[in-house]
């Protein structure tokens, strides 16, 4: 793997109604199951969100047709190829989904979310 040409930061989140859909898009994509940070607007259970971070290849910001360098939410395309899409609650878990060119963190300030952190047993 050529580590260095990951030089894009992305990070997404999905409803939790979405998720199977979610991950087996992300699957179809290379990633396996990615959405698996849970998210909420208290920090508590129950899971509203689900989340990942990672980086990306510049060609992979294409297939989403993502802008590289725009963090804004409303203006982020949110749309992949029809090739990866074959149901309908795949084509609603895409358009449902907000990616972002940059840090997790920021992402959630964004969007009015917190990381669940499970206790420890």
């Amino acid at each position: 793997m050529d580590i260095e040409h990951y030089t894009v930061e992305l990070s997404g989140i999905i409803e939790a109604s979405l998720l199977a859909e979610g991950n087996t898009l992300a699957e179809k994509l290379g990633f396996g199951s990615i959405f698996t940070v849970k998210l909420s607007a208290t920090g508590n259970e129950p899971a509203t969100h689900y989340g990942f971070h990672t980086w990306v290849r510049p060609s992979f910001m294409d297939t989403l047709n993502i802008s590289r360098t725009d963090n804004d939410p409303d203006k982020i395309k949110r749309r992949s190829s029809e090739k990866i899409i074959s149901t309908a609650k795949e084509k609603q878990a895409l358009g449902g989904a907000i990616f972002f060119n940059g840090g997790f963190e920021a992402m959630l300030r964004q969007n009015g979310l917190k990381r669940i952190v499970g206790k420890l047993v």
